[in-house]
């Protein structure tokens, strides 16, 4: 008889993600920082679709989550299809981009009532925070026309 193994996701299956890539209307743009750690990377949010769930109620669950607002989806930008090895291992995961709007952002905390050591960081396209996660890059420029127009392109206030 075979031991029950379990599949891991985007390693012994092609994952899928939702990527949130939430804006104020004003050229600001949520970054997320997952953990505190020095090496941690900055991002846009992520969250892996759920078996069953519509990628559109998983933007609504993360940003909720993350954020503790409601949000509503501008667009759908696209799907990226990213693979990565880590140490020795690759890995694959197709990723659905959607643009967010959170009308007020002034209800975001700093950080994600969800999990403590998720930070949150509004940041201009100008002035991207230092230590992007490699996904995020990549994410970034495939869609910087889209993001451009998602508000002015206005300087980091002092």
């Amino acid at each position: 008889m075979l031991a029950h193994q379990t599949m891991e996701r985007g390693f012994d299956y092609t994952g899928i993600l939702i990527n949130t890539i939430c804006h104020d209307g004003a050229g600001r743009f949520l970054f997320t920082r997952r953990s505190k750690d020095p090496g941690a990377r900055w991002g846009f949010g992520t969250t892996p679709l759920a078996f069953g769930e519509e990628p559109e109620e998983a933007c609504a669950r993360l940003v909720k989550s993350d954020c503790s607002v409601i949000a509503s989806i501008e667009r759908f930008l696209g799907v990226t299809s990213m693979t990565r090895v880590n140490n020795n291992r690759t890995s694959h995961w197709l990723v659905l981009s959607y643009l967010i709007r959170i009308p007020n952002p002034k209800d975001v905390p700093q950080c994600s009532p969800s999990d403590p050591n998720t930070e949150l960081m509004w940041r201009f396209l100008t002035n991207l925070p230092d230590h992007l996660h490699e996904g995020t890059k990549t994410i970034f420029h495939r869609f910087t026309k889209y993001l451009s127009l998602a508000g002015s392109a206005h300087q980091e206030p002092e």
